[in-house]
């Protein structure tokens, strides 16, 4: 399974509307195509966690931090699923060049993640596709969603 990471009340919303849609990122380059992001981290895609900034200070903030203070929430696909992109080419089809890609990466390896778990789609994926967890009392629990 792929895993798109969110909190507790963007995952309220994406049932709410029946499906994923991909946006575009507050980091992204003027003109970038919106992508929803997927990871194979099967605990949790430390890209995903929320940014802070405080005074002169940005971070990430922790496990822990994010889950205290949002919840943590995740809705996954097949890694087979169609129109699936990996990194580099998620990356080519945002026109995403070599250098800011690489200054990604290295971002994400200082967070803990890997770009070889990172895979984008470019269009809607409806829920009644997915899985979908909620991390409760120090695990992943899964529901079961329905078409209404």
């Amino acid at each position: 399974m792929l895993w798109h990471y969110t909190t507790h009340v963007r995952a309220g919303r994406i049932l709410e509307c029946g499906e994923l849609r991909p946006r575009v990122a507050a980091y992204s380059l003027p003109g970038e195509p919106p992508l929803l992001w997927f990871s194979a981290r099967q605990d949790y895609e430390p890209t995903a966690l929320k940014i802070f900034e405080q005074g002169n200070q940005r971070g990430c903030m922790t496990f822990s931090e994010q889950l205290a203070r949002f919840g943590l929430a995740r809705f996954g696909i097949p890694d087979d699923y169609p129109d699936l992109m990996r990194w580099k080419e998620a990356c080519q089809y945002s026109g995403i060049g070599r250098d800011e890609r690489r200054q990604m990466e290295l971002y994400g390896r200082k967070l803990g993640a890997d770009r070889a778990n990172w895979f984008a789609i470019a269009r809607p994926v409806t829920t009644v596709d997915t899985r979908f967890s909620l991390y409760l009392d120090h695990c992943w629990v899964n529901y079961t969603l329905t078409a209404l």
